[in-house]
């Protein structure tokens, strides 16, 4: 892959980030939240995205983002209210970027007067800001003049990374890069071509301020700073050079091969005459980039095939520092993702962040579950040692499964990411599906940290999307049906996340119109999805809107209707272990949750026997253990017993029943219960014969070879070398509840109703 490819990939990644942090912080805008950080936070994303397509000549995106960026400017200065309606057109306006930057990703033209209605109503904002927009000029030219001395500035020293590859291979270049001063008028922004050379290697990188001019000539969209430095890197010249390449008209660039072990000789940058600094217009359009720039320095090229290290993504601050203030490092100047800090994060330097491909980590992970399960391996060889130097091998092994422990919590928090990835692209939809439907909904989010791996965040996009489809089409309420209801007009969404034990819990839920189970079943029986003389609960008929090709529109639209979304919905959580419930309430609106393992590789379990074959439940779903006597469990009808648990009726399960085992135990009294929790908060007492030990295990994946299992949610390789399945916590729970091995007496001392066994 060339520097410019990879330059592409780099820029299109950084965007995803920006647009996060733009969506968010009109968030905080529209809740009366914002601060002056964020206002600043939102131009700085807005203006690195023009910065960046400027490189590759995305002209439409430029334009746009350029009158975004103005108007944002103005809100900036206080120039312009956040009123609602400015709010709006701000949201609408993210919305058109993001779609302008999906098109340039894709390589898809863009269709002639896209996002023209968009630009109509930000330039729309600026005309009528404009008077006073005026007054901060007028208070600059009744202010006192500036002195015109020029100041005495030295050459700063900009970055150095200690991140030189360790190879043999490793090329010393002497770098100068000189932008001119209308760099920022052509929509380039230096420190986004830095960031990338800096991401190559070690860059060892000195800004030089010796050319700024007096004081009361600087410009704020004028660059007078040029580097200096050297770079270590084992990526070929032709490829540092590719980089540059496209704006080779705009700035000079020179790149010279150091002799190895030689002194860093004293680099000269040809001086490039100045041009006169025009006036900017209030709104124009910038100009374009040049597409075909000739070659940058005609030197021969030094092969050194490698791919460039992964990118740091701590960008290099691209404009002089105000004039009031002394030459700062550019390392310091600009916080590593592009947003100011916030509150006490502006007190501590940006975090050094690398990009490394998902790939890489899963390979890591991999590999971590084969220790996993080496360590298991070596713990039972050590239990069959003598005890002399079973004692002795035992320390070490403990020291062993500390670390792998350790390295495995370590790898999985690489893999985690916060929901909010996800939550972030929802308000959106609600916003486009409001306008199409003539409905008013707002979205609250609650739990946006909440953290779960990156598989299971790459796959939740769907289905919440379908969720929140279908809860505006069916459930919400137009705004004169809410009034006559007694509701407010405008409904609402919420979305919340959290850990509930080993699981992420998420829910979405609506204060609509509920699902009308008459309705529901009558459909599902007219499509011969239920037998007609089927007698079904309240919560069961809910589920059937799960059923592929249910549905209960009378028209189909392009937002639902064809009875596939929540199908998607429960096939894709199903998919990723996890599983979906749904309570409603007619005429006050409707919860689903969405209950999904944290990870999808490594967890802790118990290792128990039941009927003589070996299990593993997970450890977040289990309570406690206990061997109860005979005379504390209790015959309920429609249960195989019930246990008295410090006051709470626990429901008891023979697993062995639950799995289709029909072999006994001896004494089934004297089995070992284990108190279970799902997700939901429904507890149960699984009787197993024996515990056999706890143990991390990796969790292996049987869908390819034996499809879905009902209570299995996969399989490991135990110590000793035999596999072992894994019991699923939450649907043993529903299966329980379906099979009404959950009645209870009503009385809490579990006396009422209930026969001591014999």
């Amino acid at each position: 892959m060339s520097g410019f490819e990879q330059l592409k990939i780099t820029f299109f990644e950084e965007c995803n980030e920006l647009l996060q942090n733009l969506e968010g912080g009109l968030a905080d805008i529209r809740e009366g939240t914002t601060t002056e950080d964020t206002v600043h936070a939102i131009f700085r994303a807005v203006h690195s995205i023009k910065g960046g397509a400027g490189v590759f000549g995305f002209s439409e995106l430029i334009e746009f983002a350029h009158v975004f960026e103005t108007v944002m400017d103005e809100v900036r200065k206080g120039n312009l209210a956040t009123s609602p309606d400015v709010v709006d057109v701000l949201l609408r306006a993210n919305d058109t970027l993001a779609d302008l930057v999906d098109m340039a990703r894709k390589g898809d033209p863009v269709a002639p007067g896209f996002g023209g209605d968009v630009r109509h109503s930000l330039n729309a904002l600026l005309s009528g800001g404009s008077e006073t927009a005026k007054k901060p000029a007028q208070a600059a030219a009744a202010a006192p003049k500036q002195e015109t001395e020029e100041f005495s500035f030295t050459v700063v020293k900009a970055d150095n990374f200690d991140d030189a590859p360790q190879t043999d291979q490793v090329h010393v270049y002497s770098i100068a890069f000189r932008p001119k001063p209308d760099i920022f008028k052509k929509n380039i922004d230096p420190g986004f071509l830095l960031n990338v050379l800096r991401s190559m290697g070690k860059l060892d990188l000195f800004a030089d301020t010796s050319g700024l001019p007096p004081l009361a000539e600087l410009e704020h969209d004028s660059l007078h700073l040029s580097w200096n430095g050297t770079l270590e890197t084992t990526s070929p010249r032709a490829e540092i050079e590719s980089i540059f390449a496209p704006v080779a008209a705009d700035c000079e660039f020179v790149l010279s091969d150091l002799t190895p072990g030689a002194a860093e000789p004293a680099v000269e940058v040809v001086p490039i005459a100045p041009e006169p600094a025009a006036k900017p217009a209030p709104v124009a359009a910038p100009a374009p980039v040049a597409a075909a720039p000739a070659p940058i320095v005609p030197a021969p090229i030094v092969p050194a095939p490698m791919a460039p290290a992964p990118i740091v993504s701590a960008p290099v601050a691209a404009e002089a520092p105000p004039p009031q203030q002394e030459a700062t490092p550019l390392a310091q100047a600009v916080p590593a993702n592009g947003k100011e800090p916030r509150g006490a994060a502006a007190k501590q330097a940006s975090s050094v962040t690398i990009r490394v491909e998902l790939e890489k980590i899963d390979r890591v992970v991999n590999m971590v579950g084969e220790l996993v399960i080496a360590q298991a391996m070596l713990h039972q060889v050590v239990d069959e040692l003598p005890e002399q130097t079973s004692a002795r091998v035992s320390n070490i092994l403990s020291d062993l499964v500390r670390h792998t422990r350790g390295l495995k919590d370590s790898v999985m928090a690489i893999r985690a990411q916060p929901v909010s990835s996800v939550f972030q692209r929802m308000p959106r939809l609600v916003r486009e599906l409001s306008a199409k439907t003539g409905k008013k909904v707002q979205i609250e989010m609650v739990g946006e940290t909440t953290e779960v791996d990156k598989t299971i965040i790459e796959r939740l996009s769907d289905p919440l999307t379908h969720i929140i489809r279908n809860s505006i089409d069916h459930g919400i309420e137009t705004p004169a049906d809410r009034m006559a209801k007694g509701k407010h007009e405008e409904g609402t969404i919420r979305m919340s996340a959290e850990q509930r034990g080993g699981r992420i819990v998420i829910e979405i839920s609506d204060d609509g119109g509920g699902i009308n189970c008459e309705r529901v079943l009558k459909k599902a029986r007219e499509k011969g999805l239920v037998d007609p003389n089927a007698v079904l609960t309240d919560d069961e008929i809910c589920n059937l809107i799960f059923l592929p090709g249910f549905s209960t529109a009378e028209t189909v639209s392009d937002i639902s209707g064809r009875g596939v979304g929540m199908d998607v919905v429960r096939r894709n959580i199903q998919d990723l272990g996890g599983r979906t419930t749904i309570k409603s309430e007619f005429g006050r609106g409707t919860v689903i949750q969405l209950s999904l393992p944290l990870t999808l590789a490594v967890m802790d379990g118990l290792v128990v026997e039941v009927a003589k074959q070996t299990y593993v439940l997970p450890i977040p779903n289990i309570v406690e253990c206990l061997r109860p006597g005979q005379d504390e469990i209790h015959r309920v009808i429609g249960a195989a017993g019930a246990l008295n648990l410090r006051g709470d009726i626990v429901p008891l399960i023979y697993l062995a029943d639950v799995l289709g085992m029909n072999q006994t135990v001896q004494e089934r009294t004297n089995g070992v219960v284990i108190i279970t929790e799902a997700s939901d908060g429904t507890r149960m007492g699984l009787i197993v014969d024996e515990l056999l030990g706890h143990q991390q295990v990796v969790i292996k994946s049987i869908e390819e070879n034996c499809g879905s299992v009902q209570g299995i949610a996969g399989a490991t390789i135990l110590g000793d070398g035999h596999v072992a399945f894994i019991l699923d916590i939450e649907m043993l729970s529903s299966m329980t509840c379906a099979d009404g091995r959950n009645l209870l007496p009503t009385a809490t001392d579990g006396t009422a109703n209930a026969a001591r066994l014999n």
